[in-house]
C-alpha cells in the first residue's frame, strides 16, 4: 500500500474548509468580507488540480486497464453522490416540486453542489486521451486559453446579461476547469523544482484582478464574487505555487507535526463535501443567531459535518463505508 503524502492531505484540508466557508458566505457590503472571500475562488481548482497529480500516474497498457480504471474512479464518486443525492429527492416530493427534472438532477449530479462530481467524471474519462497527448506545457497553455475563453463567456451571459443558468449547466462543464486538471497532470511529471517567482507574481496579480472584479461586478450586477477569468489566474498562481517542491518540502520537514488535524480533515474531505451542504443549505438560513456572522455560520456547519460523520461511523457497519464516500 503507497504511503500516502500529508502534504497534499493538507492542501485537501485547507481545500475543504474553503469549500465550507464558500457556501455560508453571504454578499455583503464589506470589503473586508469580499477580500476574504476571494481567497476562497482557488478551492474547487485545488481539488481538480491534486486530483490530476495523483490520477495522471496510472498506467494504462491497454483498452482493458482504461475499462478498469473508469469503472474504479467513476462508481468511486458516482455512488455516493446518488445516494447523498436522495435527501434532495424527497425533499422535493415532501414540497410538492418532484417532476422528471428531479430524476435528471439526481442523476446527472445537479442537485446542491454536487457539479463537481459530474466534471471530475467527465477529467475520468479524458484522462487515457491526456495521457495519449502528453500534458505537456504547451498542454497546460491550450487548456489556460480555452478555460478563460469559456470562463469569460459564461460570466458574460450569467452575470452581465443576467440569464440564469442552472449551476450545472454553468459550472458541470470539464471545458470551464480544464486548466487546473491538465495542470496537476502536468505537475505530476515536471520538475517542481522550479522557481517560485513567476507563480507569486500570477498569483499576486489574478488576486488583485479578482478583488477589484468583484467589486465591479457587484456594483453593477449584483454578482460575480465567485467563478470569473480573474480567480481563475489567482487559482492557477496558487496552485503553482504551492504545488512546487521548495513549499511541500518546507510543510514537510517544519510544519507536518503541527497539523495532522488538518491532514486528517484532507484525508475525509470527500464525506465533507457530500454532506456539509445540508447544513449551510437547509439549517443556516433557519437559525437566526447565525444569519450575520459568517465565522460563526462556517465553524456551525463544519462541526455539524464532522459530529454527522463521527455517528455514520458508530451506527453504519465499515462495509457500507465505500458507498457512503467514507474512505479515510
Amino acid at each position: 500500500m503507497k504511503k500516502r503524502n500529508s502534504y497534499f492531505d493538507a492542501l485537501r484540508g485547507i481545500a475543504i474548509l474553503m469549500v465550507v466557508a464558500i457556501h455560508t458566505y453571504k454578499y455583503s457590503e464589506s470589503n473586508s468580507e469580499l477580500a476574504i472571500r476571494q481567497l476562497l475562488n482557488c478551492a474547487v481548482p485545488f481539488f481538480f488540480a491534486i486530483s490530476a497529480f495523483y490520477t495522471y500516474r496510472k498506467t494504462f497498457s491497454n483498452f482493458k486497464d482504461i475499462v478498469a480504471f473508469w469503472k474504479h474512479q467513476i462508481s468511486k464518486v458516482y455512488i455516493p453522490t446518488l445516494i447523498w443525492g436522495i435527501p434532495f429527492l424527497l425533499y422535493d416530493l415532501y414540497s410538492s416540486r418532484f417532476s422528471l427534472n428531479s430524476l435528471v438532477k439526481l442523476f446527472f449530479c445537479g442537485y446542491g453542489v454536487f457539479y463537481f462530481i459530474a466534471v471530475i467524471i467527465q477529467f475520468y474519462l479524458l484522462l487515457p486521451f491526456l495521457h495519449y497527448l502528453k500534458c505537456e506545457k504547451k498542454s497546460v497553455v491550450i487548456s489556460c486559453i480555452i478555460s478563460f475563453l469559456y470562463v469569460s463567456i459564461i460570466t458574460y451571459y450569467n452575470i452581465v446579461q443576467g440569464v440564469k443558468l442552472p449551476l450545472i449547466l454553468y459550472a458541470g462543464c470539464c471545458l470551464l476547469w480544464g486548466m487546473f486538471f491538465v495542470l496537476g497532470c502536468f505537475l505530476s511529471s515536471a520538475n517542481r523544482s522550479f522557481s517560485v517567482i513567476l507563480s507569486l507574481i500570477i498569483m499576486v496579480l489574478g488576486y488583485l484582478l479578482s478583488f477589484f472584479e468583484s467589486i465591479y461586478l457587484l456594483s453593477n450586477f449584483n454578482a460575480g464574487v465567485g467563478i470569473k477569468a480573474s480567480s481563475f489566474l489567482f487559482s492557477f498562481g496558487i496552485i503553482s505555487l504551492l504545488f512546487s517542491l521548495r513549499f511541500e518540502n518546507f510543510y514537510l520537514s517544519h510544519m507536518s507535526h503541527y497539523t495532522k488535524w488538518l491532514e486528517y480533515i484532507g484525508r475525509i474531505s470527500f464525506i465533507i463535501y457530500l454532506i456539509h451542504f445540508y447544513f449551510s443549505h437547509f439549517m443556516v438560513a433557519k437559525i437566526p443567531y447565525f444569519s450575520d456572522g459568517w465565522a460563526c455560520r462556517s465553524i456551525f456547519v463544519f462541526m455539524t459535518t464532522i459530529i454527522l460523520f463521527w455517528l455514520i461511523k458508530k451506527v453504519v457497519p465499515q462495509k457500507l463505508y465505500y458507498y457512503l464516500g467514507i474512505y479515510d
